[in-house]
């Protein structure tokens, strides 16, 4: 009486309090929100565990502005909301480990009344088995009786008639003692029951019991029509040798659990039979509960489930506004509020204390993130307002304002490039933005100080510098061609000569520029070529520098430098024509100049003697094959070149005097002698040309004959 009493009790409070609760909304819906805030803490003090009046407070509190106050009423919402729903899991919890309990004793039941249904089957088999043995030898003894011939009748009439009858008596006697001494209980072998032994035998013949159990029962009909039939002693000790056999077949069961399930057996033959037809139909555990359940139980439970159903549809959790991610969004907002108001009154602790609970709620509650990035470049703590404005920009990454921002937090920082892609991308989502003329100027500013800085370097031979401050030049202003051409420059100077020729052919090709200053770059380009080709040289990579100077043919063919370099490589690497033939379009590039300087003049005179040399090596092979006209013609093309080399002479001296051109041999020979008084070589050739002329009979040309000086004048107009 007293529990019931008490839940009277405390249902009328609950009744009150949703009164209360009804007359506050009437209230707040007529714009009353200091009755309807009274009446929902009536609410909540007879009820404090429904959520929904937590919420409707908190709305009345966001109409008077009081913000504080709603986020607490909005925060105990949700924790009522939170124990509601742990209670919900909780209960489900049990309910399912109620289920799981109940079908473990159910299985266990099936389990029991499985073992007792194979049990009975056992034993039906084995006195099926023991009765056909019997029959057997019942119809043995009964055809030995009958095919007994009459000669066999007559000795035992007379045999009964001996007095060997009572000696016959007692041997039967025996032999009925014997047969009893077989019940005797101290010869048969008595194992205590092991479940667990029969377990796998019993799991084997599942399937195959099932099906026999109809058959069995039908054997066990006949064969007690049979015994019926028999005469009375025959069922005396059929009783008695059935007692053996089940006694012998429930060896391992122990006698007190034999006698049980005899005297269950008839009991149970029902449930067996139901049980079978169930397992064929079915292979789902059966519900005891369902099975065994009285109506009381099932009018009580469907009581309570109805009961839990009205709770549930009288409960103000199922409205949606007091949905857990609704409420939160509202206590968002009054956070929202309530930290705007700490930001306008200067309180930035507080402030930063209502948006990070904002953020701990919704990561992604608008304009957060950028609220907390003001406030921290107001308190000048520039790491944290870096991450929260790269936290809006990865949220909403097609705002320009963002990026505005973000560059205006980097130039303060005076991270320059860092300035230029944010505005890139300004120009690329808004272009028209205001806040960008500013910003071109900060970076057009930087690449101007950025040039001045770099041409002082260079001044000042520190190329190294110079080439970094052109390269942050460049990144502001890609389209400066000036900037690469000088940055170009510089790299060929440190001997980085792939990042410069890197660097000229974007800007021949790739870069818009002046194509009036194309000749100017083609040939800075293949001077480049040059040195790098020299470079490649002096290391021993001769190979690589010809292809490099080939290359720097392309965009300057009559570059008399590369020209001289490139014969230069082909004459070591044994190229003879590739180099003859570079001297000679060399050659001819200088005589198109007017006016030569020492050096070049220098250049050209030390082309000529290196062609004239690597000629009369033609010269001197067809000598040594006895062409003596072609070896003429090629010692002439030597002199041609370079007429100041006594060798050139003495070889087409040698020739012509082979061809008995004895006048062409005196010239060549007195412009030795000219070149070289003291020449050996022309000496004995001279002496040579003299003997031959003394043996042929003619005269002799004197020392000082004035064809001589013919000859000398000759040479000298020459």
């Amino acid at each position: 009486m007293e529990k019931i009493k008490k839940d009277l009790i405390l249902k009328n409070i609950k009744d009150e309090s949703y009164k209360k609760f009804e007359k506050g909304n009437e209230y707040f819906k007529s714009n009353e929100i200091n009755k309807a805030i009274s009446y929902y803490t009536r609410a909540i003090y007879l009820n404090d565990k429904e959520p929904a009046f937590y919420f409707q407070k908190a709305e009345a509190y966001m109409l008077t502005g009081q913000t504080d106050n709603a986020i607490i009423n909005y925060m105990v919402c949700l924790k009522r909301i939170k124990n509601i729903n742990d209670e919900n899991k909780r209960i489900e919890e049990l309910k399912k480990a109620k289920e799981e309990e109940e079908k473990r004793i159910m299985l266990e039941k099936e389990k029991l009344l499985l073992d007792e249904m194979f049990k009975n089957e056992e034993n039906s088999k084995l006195l099926n088995d023991e009765k056909n043995k019997e029959l057997e030898e019942l119809n043995n003894i009964y055809n030995n009786i009958t095919n007994f011939d009459k000669n066999t009748s007559d000795i035992e009439e007379t045999f009964n008639k001996t007095k060997k009858l009572p000696r016959r008596k007692s041997i039967i006697n025996k032999r009925k003692r014997r047969k009893s001494s077989v019940k005797n209980k101290k010869d048969v072998i008595v194992v205590k029951y092991d479940r667990n032994v029969t377990k796998n035998t019993e799991t084997l013949k599942d399937e195959n019991n099932n099906e026999n159990v109809n058959n069995n029962n039908n054997n066990i009909e006949n064969e007690n029509s049979l015994n019926k039939k028999n005469n009375k002693k025959n069922k005396v000790n059929k009783k008695k040798r059935n007692s053996v056999i089940k006694y012998k077949r429930n060896s391992l069961i122990p006698k007190k659990e034999s006698l049980k399930e005899r005297k269950d057996s008839k009991n149970n033959e029902g449930i067996n039979t139901r049980r079978k037809s169930f397992l064929k139909t079915t292979k789902k555990p059966v519900n005891i509960k369902s099975l065994e359940m009285t109506k009381s139980d099932y009018e009580s439970e469907k009581e309570e489930e109805e009961e839990e159903n009205n709770r549930k549809r009288n409960s103000i959790t199922v409205e949606p506004y007091c949905n857990s991610p609704f409420v939160s969004n509202r206590l968002c907002k009054a956070l929202f509020c309530s930290g705007q108001l700490y930001v306008d009154s200067g309180i930035f602790d507080e402030a930063l204390i209502c948006f990070n609970k904002i953020l701990s709620i919704d990561k992604n509650f608008p304009y957060v993130n950028l609220i907390l990035t003001c406030i921290y470049i107001e308190i000048q703590d520039r790491e944290k307002a870096l991450y929260y404005i790269n936290e809006c920009i990865n949220n909403e990454n097609d705002n320009a304002n963002y990026y505005v921002i973000r560059a205006k937090f980097y130039q303060m920082n005076d991270e320059v490039s860092l300035v230029n892609k944010d505005r890139l991308k300004i120009i690329e989502l808004c272009p028209d933005h205001p806040e960008l003329d500013p910003i071109n100027k900060y970076i057009i500013n930087m690449t101007t100080y950025y040039k001045n800085r770099a041409d002082e370097m260079v001044q000042k031979e520190h190329f190294d510098i110079a080439i970094n401050f052109l390269n942050l030049a460049i990144e502001l202003d890609p389209e400066d061609w000036i900037l690469y051409f000088k940055r170009g420059l510089l790299l060929c100077d440190i001997e980085k000569y792939e990042e410069s020729i890197s660097d000229f052919e974007n800007l021949l090709y790739e870069i818009d520029h002046d194509t009036d200053k194309d000749p100017i770059i083609r040939e800075h380009l293949s001077t480049i070529y040059n040195q790098y080709a020299t470079y490649e040289f002096r290391n021993g990579i001769i190979g690589k520098a010809i292809e490099l100077l080939n290359q720097g043919m392309i965009y300057s063919p009559m570059n008399t430098v590369i020209l001289r370099n490139l014969g230069d490589c082909y004459l070591t690497e044994n190229y003879i024509d590739k180099a003859l033939t570079e001297y000679k379009k060399f050659i001819n590039e200088y005589k198109k100049k007017k006016m030569m300087t020492d050096e070049e003049k220098q250049e050209w005179i030390e082309v000529n003697k290196l062609c004239g040399i690597i000629i009369s090596c033609y010269a001197y092979n067809y000598y040594r094959e006895l062409n003596f006209e072609e070896s003429i013609n090629k010692f002439t093309e030597a002199i041609s070149y370079y007429s100041f080399d006594v060798n050139f002479y003495i070889g087409r001296a040698k020739a012509n005097f082979h061809l008995n051109n004895f006048v062409d041999t005196a010239e060549d020979l007195w412009v030795v002698l000219n070149l070289d008084p003291e020449n050996k070589k022309a000496h004995s050739l001279l002496e040579q040309l003299e003997n031959n002329f003394n043996t042929t009979g003619q005269q002799r040309i004197p020392a000082f004959h004035p064809q001589k000086i013919l000859f000398n004048n000759r040479y000298l107009n020459k």
